[in-house]
């Protein structure tokens, strides 16, 4: 499992426990941990980055809900053949 879905699903897996502590706030997870929270998004992420150096952090608006995006691959066109 990559670190997108990792850290979402540790979010996800939080989310009720989340919404009753840090409702409107920011939080982070990196490598499927809850790493921090902050009211500012750009001062968690500084913080975040600072002290683990990793920047495959998942960080989002507690009590928001999150957008879930398809993306579809194209098949690559075969051109001169």
């Amino acid at each position: 499992m990559g670190y997108d879905k990792l850290n979402f699903h540790a979010y996800e897996s939080m989310e009720a426990d989340l919404l009753q502590r840090h409702e409107g706030e920011y939080v982070a997870f990196l490598h499927g941990a809850f790493v921090g929270h902050d009211p500012d998004r750009q001062t968690l992420i500084d913080r975040v980055y600072n002290e683990f150096n990793d920047g495959n952090m998942f960080v989002t608006k507690v009590g928001e809900e999150i957008p879930r995006v398809r993306l579809r691959r194209p098949f690559p066109r075969i051109v001169g053949v």
